[in-house]
């Protein structure tokens, strides 16, 4: 293996032996090669090492800590990271065979500056494949450059970490902040969009596997979860230009809803009712007044 690989691909897990061979296995059948692939066994109780041991690619680093979760293990990935540029896989996910190589040409193109690049990714739901939501990017003259990007990469559309490869020496200023929060991905991306240039790749190159034992799961514990994480977010100062951006105000009116439809459906009406007036004072639009007001109508009639 080289002693500088092109890119440092960094594999987090945690006791999912059952996943992560398929992972593995789509960094390794890459058509671009030149890579490293660093594995942070977080603690796993099951026989995840085994599993990665029974790979012999020269390539492939492994190593086991106490377990600390995923915003550490990424850390410590880029800390033993060689790579120009850093990719990142967790491992119930996997590249499509052109993921870095569609990387890599558009990093050449932009004549490797230092900058997150990202593509895009589907989602195999049921071993069916599903598109993501793409967004245009918001343009608005009358603010920063900064903010838009902000706005861009975070609020209206954060892009996964599994698509992503950033320059190593954004990584050796931004860190993956170790706050227990979900969404760590999103606090992530908002420090380097604010300082750093972001270039979107119109590519589906990554597939993310939606399952029972996956983090994103919608109920009212992640939604609760979800509302203190982007508050956190939102405290930060970087955001204090946009606080009351269409788009952050969006993100706070789908947390809001989907938790008074949540405790609504639990039989907790008070809760709900709560939740659902605080929704709509950061509705922007009334486009889906079909699910508002269904919602409103389970929140409201009492049996």
């Amino acid at each position: 293996m080289k002693n500088n690989p092109f890119f440092s691909v960094i594999l987090p897990t945690y006791n999912r032996s059952g996943f992560i061979g398929k992972a593995i296995d789509s960094v390794l059948t890459q058509i671009f090669t030149d890579f490293e692939l660093i594995i942070i066994d977080d603690g796993s109780t099951d026989n995840t090492k085994e599993v990665v041991s029974s790979f012999s690619d020269e390539r492939i680093s492994y190593y086991y800590q106490k377990n600390q979760e995923r915003s550490v293990s990424r850390n410590n990935g880029i800390q033993k990271a060689q790579g120009t540029y850093i990719c990142f896989l967790d491992s119930d996910d996997y590249f499509l065979p052109s993921h870095l190589s569609v990387l890599y040409a558009n990093i050449e193109k932009n004549n490797f500056t230092i900058a997150l690049f990202h593509t895009y990714q589907q989602y195999v739901r049921n071993g069916r494949v599903e598109d993501m939501i793409c967004y245009d990017n918001y343009i608005n003259h009358d603010l920063l450059e900064t903010d838009c990007r902000l706005i861009n990469n975070v609020w209206l559309f954060s892009p996964s970490i599994q698509t992503t490869a950033i320059h190593k020496n954004i990584c050796s200023n931004i860190l993956f902040d170790s706050y227990p929060i979900p969404f760590e991905c999103y606090e992530f991306m908002g420090r380097v969009a604010a300082f750093y240039n972001v270039v979107k790749i119109p590519e589906k190159t990554v597939l993310m596997q939606l399952h029972e034992n996956n983090s994103t799961v919608y109920d009212v514990r992640f939604l609760e979860s979800s509302k203190t994480a982007f508050e956190y977010i939102l405290s930060s100062s970087i955001y204090s230009n946009i606080k009351n951006h269409f788009s952050v105000k969006e993100k706070f009116y789908s947390i809001y809803i989907g938790l008074a439809d949540c405790y609504s459906r639990s039989g907790n009406k008070i809760v709900a009712s709560k939740y659902l007036l605080k929704g709509l004072l950061y509705k922007t639009n009334f486009k889906n007044i079909r699910q508002l007001l269904g919602i409103a109508r389970n929140v409201f009639l009492f049996k």
